[in-house]
């Protein structure tokens, strides 16, 4: 079995509901405009997803993406895809890539960090009895 040394580590936050959750800051632009935006880094979720006034920040209209469906345990949530960029910084390292995600077509109740874009650029570690969350990047 490998050994991953991460070099990042972030402790869980409170989220929605003022639980203790895996967040992380991440900054969205587009067109010149960008948004801070706190995220719930999710394993099981295959897309990244953000409400939507952070699309209204960044001058997006949300008619204007591809709509799609996601299955959440409420039931089927509605969102748009847009191409941006997004930007994580960790400590003092900073990465920044081009990305497509999702804005719900209704607010919700935490944004979504999934595997698409975060798991690409990173190794990521869960630590639930410690409440920490680490990173190494890719």
């Amino acid at each position: 079995m490998p050994i991953v040394d991460y070099p990042f580590t972030a402790r869980y936050q409170p989220g929605a509901g003022g639980a203790l959750a895996p967040l992380l800051l991440v900054e969205l632009i587009r067109d010149g405009n960008s948004t801070r935006v706190l995220g719930t880094v999710d394993s099981g979720s295959t897309i990244t997803v953000f409400n939507p006034e952070h699309a209204e920040v960044l001058g997006i209209n949300l008619e204007d993406g591809e709509a799609g469906r996601l299955s959440t345990q409420g039931g089927p949530v509605d969102y748009y895809l847009f191409e941006l960029e997004m930007r994580i910084q960790l400590q003092a390292h900073t990465n920044q890539f081009p990305c497509r995600v999702g804005f719900f077509a209704t607010r919700r109740p935490r944004n979504i960090l999934g595997r698409d874009y975060i798991f690409r650029h990173y190794q990521v570690g869960f630590r639930d009895v410690a409440e920490e969350i680490y990173f190494r990047p890719e």
